[in-house]
């Protein structure tokens, strides 16, 4: 499963050193493009659990919106849910 996180700005490598440095997202792969990054969730539950309240928490802290390509949909990151939509 993919996410990507559309920032605004230059915050690219913000989010990819936070989000290499969490131990929550140890086992993600994480690429980055132009205006986007893609964190690529591990496998298993427990650890999709903690990478995705780890996703969602940087995106509220760095102003990004999180897009759920499987859903075709943003992630309100007021109410995230425990898991991605399309989980």
């Amino acid at each position: 499963m993919s996410y990507d996180l559309i920032l605004e700005g230059g915050r690219q490598a913000n989010l990819k050193d936070a989000l290499t440095a969490s131990a929550a997202c140890v086992g993600c792969q994480i690429m980055v493009a132009p205006g986007a990054v893609t964190v690529a969730l591990p496998r298993g539950e427990d650890a999709v659990l903690a990478a995705y309240a780890r996703i969602v928490a940087l995106a509220r802290e760095l102003g990004c919106r999180v897009h759920d390509p499987q859903s075709g949909s943003d992630i309100d990151l007021q109410r995230p849910g425990r898991l991605p939509p399309a989980y």
